[in-house]
This record gives C-alpha cells, structure tokens and sequence, in this order.
C-alpha cells in the first residue's frame, strides 16, 4: 500500500535482483508456465531514485485441481403415485457419493441449470425431496461440487419417471373347466397374454395375495394352475425398467355336466 514504488515481476532471482527480464505479458491475467506450484519473485524499487536499491520478494503461485466429478449415471423411479403424471419425489442426496468419488470433505449441492450450478446461485432448496414438477418424465439436474478451498467442478444427469406397464382395460374373468371336484386347470401362459394384450417385453408372474405380489419374488412356477373360483393377483414387470403393476384376477370354474 505503500507510494512512490514501482514493482516488476520475474521468473526468476536473479532477474529480479538486476530488475532484468521482467515478465512483459499482462501481470494481472499472468498464466503460470509450471503446473501448480511455481514461484515468481517481485522486485520492489523506489520510483525517481537513482540509487536502484530494491526489495526482491519470493511470491508462491498454487494452483489447485477442481474436483473430478465422474460421469453421472440417470436416477430413475417408476411412476407410482398418481400414475400417470410423470412425476415423483427423488432424494437428490443419493447421488452425493457419485458426485464426490467418495471424497470427504466435499460440499455438494443441486441445480436445475447449469448457470446457476456454475455460480452457486438457486441451489434446490430442499435436495431430499424434490418434485419433477416443472419437466415431467425426464428432468435434467446439475451437482456442483466445491472443495474446502473454494475449487468447483459441475456435473449433469437426468432425473427420470418410468411408466408402469400398461395392462388390458378389458381384462376379464378367466374360466376353466372342471378337472378334479371344485378345481380347474387355469394356463397362465395364455393369460399372461391376455393381460398384457400381448405386449412384449412384460413378464407375468401370480401370487395369492396382493400382500406378496407387492413383495413379488418366487410366484406359482407352473404355467398349469388347479385352483378353485378364486381370485389371485398378477404381477406385471417392464423388464428393462423394473416398475410394475398389479392387477386382480378373477378365476372362476365351471362345473362338469353331471352324465
């Protein structure tokens, strides 16, 4: 802060001990010319004096990486609640690990645009919980990550709403023969055709109750089934999505003519 003195800097000591080679280029833009640490020296000498004695300062330049944010994979759900509107609540913070490579120590927040994200302006107010609301179906959301010393990297991916399977609006009871007093033999391949209007890329599995075609897993391996009139439930998978959708299944006997 002081007057009366001119500064010029130097690549190197000795340069900035004889006020030789100064750097010419835009000191205030300088580039470093070694990766991340470099030293430059100032050389400090009092203006309109003929004696040339000078100051000569050593002045570390450090350079610190940005965060490597990897490539970000999608967060996907399926379109339960209030199917089928496009729209479900995702927990942002899930992606904090990925965002970070597992890093400690950074900050990570969420953005709906990449100017904000670059700025660190209008983060997602509350990470944990955010609706899709303004882009149904597919939402691009962008993570900054920021180290203790300020350094930020922005990464994107995209938020996405599966559809559940779409299953026959016209789906009605199944009917068997008698086979054996009461039972009949129901083919769940066939049905599985009918429900899904035979739609590829659905797998079809049953289960006695809603309680365990919600928990899904092992179902009635068969596609021949004895059962009485009943109504069981059928489960219907997208297999590249994973969502699902269940129904309920009439099952309904017809009596043997009696000879």
């Amino acid at each position: 802060g002081q007057t009366g003195l001119t500064i010029t800097y130097h690549l190197t000591e000795i340069g900035a001990d004889f006020g030789t080679t100064p750097i010419t280029t835009d000191v205030t833009n300088f580039q470093n010319t070694v990766a991340y640490t470099q030293t430059v020296w100032a050389s400090v000498i009092q203006s309109g004096t003929t004696t040339n004695c000078r100051t000569v300062v050593p002045i570390q330049l450090i350079v610190h990486p940005r965060p490597a944010i990897p490539v970000m994979t999608n967060y996907a759900l399926c379109d339960y609640t209030n199917s089928p509107d496009g729209i479900e609540v995702f927990d942002l913070t899930t992606k904090d690990a990925q965002a970070t490579g597992g890093t400690a120590g950074y900050t990570v927040s969420y953005y709906l645009s990449q100017a904000a994200a670059q700025s660190g302006t209008g983060a997602i107010a509350v990470p944990t919980a955010h609706s899709n609301t303004a882009s149904p179906n597919d939402q691009v959301i962008w993570v900054r990550v920021e180290t203790g010393l300020g350094c930020v990297s922005v990464a994107s991916f995209h938020i996405i709403v599966n559809p559940l399977p779409v299953i026959n609006p016209a789906l009605d009871t199944f009917y068997a023969c008698e086979q054996v007093p009461g039972e009949g033999e129901f083919n769940l391949d066939q049905m599985a055709v009918v429900i899904t209007n035979g739609a590829a890329g659905y797998v079809v599995t049953y289960y006695e109750t809603l309680a365990q075609a919600q928990l899904g897993g092992t179902d009635n391996e068969t596609s021949l089934y004895l059962s009485a009139s009943k109504t069981i439930y059928a489960r219907v998978s997208d297999i590249a999505t994973g969502c699902f959708t269940i129904t309920p299944v009439v099952l309904e006997v017809i009596p043997a003519p009696i000879a």
